[in-house]
């Protein structure tokens, strides 16, 4: 779906974000962190690049990366 996404859209759509979270999330339940965590920080910084500050999606993205990391969110 993230290739999909990636070539349909372009990679700065908010969907493409949406499938790198998923993705991330799933990797993290897998127990594979570090990879997750490549996917989250991903779909962070383009969260913040194409949404606007205070948007509810960038803060769940914060959230994500900072479970998988172990660091607390930064606003």
């Amino acid at each position: 779906m993230l290739g999909i996404r990636r070539r349909t859209m372009g990679p700065d759509h908010p969907l493409v974000a949406s499938s790198l979270m998923s993705l991330g999330e799933t990797l993290a339940a897998e127990g594979r962190r570090a990879e997750a965590e490549r996917y989250l920080t991903e779909a962070l910084a383009l969260r913040q690049r194409v949404l606007p500050p205070g948007n509810p999606d960038i803060e769940k993205s914060r959230a994500a990366l900072a479970a998988v990391s172990g660091n607390q969110p930064h606003p």
